[in-house]
């Protein structure tokens, strides 16, 4: 399983069903620690100029990789692999490792084995114990999601004295209400094919209009039925399956896009950071980019077709910070 190099490598499977195994007798639980709210960045390289693909909660626990420089190599819960600022990372609370076999394990809504799955730990990424029940560990993942998981999936790397021991299975109240993301929100392609078929009306026999490249964003307008409707780097709006289009939401808080935010006319997407390099590609206002890289003034992103290119930071609204 690969992460942002010079593109993005992010398949459905890591995300759902992960077969990446960890040696995880090598690996440390770590604590974010960043204090009050703030989430701590995940980049793709140690570098803080270099894309943040995740942002872990505070109190939320990492596997620690690496740590022989400030800068630690760190898994994430979904599997990734990144880089954190090691200041922020300590044994401050009770963690554990998922020890399942190439398989995640299911975090849920409350005890039941047969409740709603709120999230996936793959094996080998760490989760942080808030108590301990007969047959469960109350954990939270690296996106704040609070929910249970099979203690017996679990290896605790620091003392169940850090946190509270229950012996009661009553389940805790649990909301259960959902929703559709609002309107312009980002989406991105997670298939295992080179692209998602985007067509003229939300159906599978609907005509074909354009296709968007696998770890590229499109921009959510609105969703029908099992469909989205999305808009294009070139301005196409059509319909691209739910399946395989994820919210940052349903990605646990990875920080991918960036929207264009030019007046009227398109974006410049040049070969180099540098407004004397070639322009690739243009990209309409309005429109998603997954976002690599920060370099100066410019970002390094990935278009629908998927051309790589740079873009000006002035004109493309992005969140990941530096």
């Amino acid at each position: 399983m690969k992460i942002i190099v010079k593109g993005l490598s992010i398949s459905l499977l890591c995300l759902i069903a992960s077969g990446y195994t960890l040696p995880v007798q090598a690996a440390v639980c770590g604590i974010v620690s960043t204090g009050g709210n703030t989430p701590l960045n995940i980049r793709h390289k140690a570098s803080n100029s270099a894309g943040v693909i995740f942002r872990a909660r505070p109190g939320s626990a990492l596997t620690v990789l690496d740590n022989s420089s400030s800068w630690y190599q760190v898994q994430l819960n979904n599997g990734w692999i990144g880089y954190a600022s090691g200041k922020y990372i300590n044994n401050s609370g009770a963690c554990g490792l998922v020890m399942t076999k190439n398989v995640p394990l299911a975090v849920r809504a409350d005890m039941g084995s047969s409740s709603k799955v709120i999230g996936w730990a793959t094996p080998g990424s760490a989760l942080r114990l808030l108590e301990n029940y007969d047959s469960v560990y109350k954990v939270k993942l690296d996106g704040g999601q609070v929910g249970y998981a099979n203690r017996h999936s679990i290896k605790p790397e620091q003392s169940p004295d850090h946190f509270g021991t229950h012996q009661s299975n009553r389940p805790p109240l649990v909301n259960s209400s959902t929703g559709s993301p609002p309107s312009g929100k980002c989406g991105l392609v997670v298939t295992k094919a080179s692209h998602l078929t985007i067509r003229k009306t939300p159906e599978r026999q609907g005509d074909v209009i354009s296709r968007a490249s696998k770890e590229s964003a499109v921009l959510i307008l609105e969703k029908v039925d099992s469909w989205y409707k999305v808009k294009l780097n070139d301005g196409k709006v059509g319909y691209g399956s739910r399946d395989y289009i994820k919210t940052k939401a349903e990605l646990g808080g990875y920080v991918f896009c960036g929207i264009v935010m030019t007046k009227s006319s398109p974006l410049n997407i040049r070969a180099g950071s540098d407004t004397k390099t070639k322009i690739v590609a243009l990209a309409d206002k309005g429109t998603a980019l997954v976002v690599l890289n920060a370099e100066g003034n410019w970002y390094q992103v990935k278009l629908n077709d998927g051309t790589l290119g740079y873009g000006s930071r002035k004109y493309i609204r992005y969140s990941g910070g530096r």
